[in-house]
């Protein structure tokens, strides 16, 4: 069996509605703590909030690219969270690199199928 590694989210405060099935959510607060944590483990899936302090989702997902090519590892795959204007978020996020956007208010059952989406791609 395949070991279930953590999904990143950097906004605390939506992480009431992250239930994933199959899947452990680690917390980040920060676009900083997000960068840090995926520096020290490998993720699945990060879904990145793009309004967060200190750092804007953009700009941490553009460091972990960085990261991810100096490093030569494997592209995670991403997600946006925002509750900007959707066709301009969701073509923000596609050249960024991600994979998918969800919008704010984020419905429980929408990360779950987000998810489900990415893997079908991956398979």
């Amino acid at each position: 069996m395949r070991e279930r590694t953590p999904i990143p989210l950097t906004n605390a405060s939506a992480s009431g509605v992250m239930i994933l099935e199959g899947e452990y959510l680690a917390c980040a607060r920060t676009g900083i703590e997000a960068i840090a944590s995926v520096k020290q483990r490998r993720f699945n899936i990060i879904l990145m909030d793009i309004h967060m302090p200190g750092m804007d989702g953009y700009h941490a997902i553009a460091a972990i690219r960085d990261w991810e090519r100096q490093n030569s590892n494997a592209r995670t795959q991403m997600v946006v969270i925002s509750s900007d204007e959707i066709e301009t978020q969701a073509r923000s996020a596609a050249l960024a690199g991600c994979s998918g956007y969800l919008r704010k208010p984020v419905a429980p059952h929408d990360p779950a199928a987000v998810v489900t989406r990415i893997r079908e791609m991956r398979a």
